[in-house]
């Protein structure tokens, strides 16, 4: 299912939740349209982000024309924003993307509330998908905030 809001996109990230699914570097995102984001109880935090899209990890499903991890998103939001579109601060439901070289893996995260710094993830540190606190994004410098291009806003 492609979220058409960005509701949706968070609400189907959240329906992740609960279901035992741990962290696996490599894991994960290839089916989009499948009930939940991997088909081996396993995700990285990028497939996790690409499952909630409904874009898919897959490079044969990706729309920039390189893998969609979370390097890829960097680049992504950064120049050809095909499928991110960088914005200058957080808001609900955009992504939080970090990396320490351009290009390179780092983290993403969906920004769930911003005044409580609240986001949703699939990581080793938090043993899978969970939503919890990501105060660490808005304290990175070389955090960049990124907003799925094509979904709706509540008006």
């Amino acid at each position: 299912m492609k979220p058409t809001t960005v509701q949706q996109f968070v609400d189907r990230l959240r329906s992740a939740k609960g279901k035992g699914i741990r962290y696996g570097m490599g894991h994960g995102g290839e089916h989009p349209d499948d009930d939940l984001p991997t088909r081996d109880g396993e995700c990285d935090c990028s497939a996790f982000q690409c499952w909630g899209m409904g874009v898919g990890k897959s490079p044969n499903k990706n729309l920039t024309g390189t893998w969609l991890g979370t390097g890829g998103m960097y680049t992504d939001a950064m120049t050809k924003q095909v499928v991110l579109e960088r914005i200058p601060a957080p808001e609900f439901g955009c992504l939080a993307i970090y990396t320490a070289v351009p290009g390179k893996a780092g983290h993403v995260a969906c920004v769930t509330d911003v005044a409580a710094k609240t986001i949703i993830d699939c990581s080793s540190s938090q043993g899978g998908i969970n939503e919890h606190s990501g105060a660490y994004f808005w304290k990175n410098k070389k955090t960049i905030w990124a907003r799925v291009k094509g979904l709706q806003h509540a008006a």
